[in-house]
């Protein structure tokens, strides 16, 4: 776990609220972002061996990252105002939106 900026914070009132007995340990393993590569290589090492005895597998995907989906070069546009509203009904019948009133939404 990387803990920097507002994620720090927040975990470590979480930890303070929840399990004060805890914060001493986080705060000494947690110095700075990261905690120490042998505690972090111990907690990796018992992630595997639990995930082994439980045959769980997968996890994140080694490697690149998938490449990401082409984007259209045109995208349709769509009027999100209320069918009701009267600016609306007035372009979808070919003709110019009527007045509203200054109190309108």
């Amino acid at each position: 776990m990387r803990l920097q900026d507002g994620a720090r914070a927040h975990f470590f009132e979480f930890l303070a609220r929840e399990f004060p007995a805890l914060l001493p340990r986080y705060a000494r393993l947690y110095a700075g972002a990261n905690p120490p590569r042998a505690y972090a290589d111990r907690v990796k090492d018992e992630v595997r061996r639990l995930a082994g005895e439980e045959r769980v597998s997968g996890g994140a995907p080694r490697g690149p990252a998938p490449e990401a989906p082409p984007v259209a070069e045109s995208q349709a546009g769509f009027d999100w105002k209320a069918p009701d509203d009267p600016a609306v009904s007035a372009r979808r019948a070919g003709g110019r939106p009527a007045a509203r009133s200054a109190g309108a939404c």
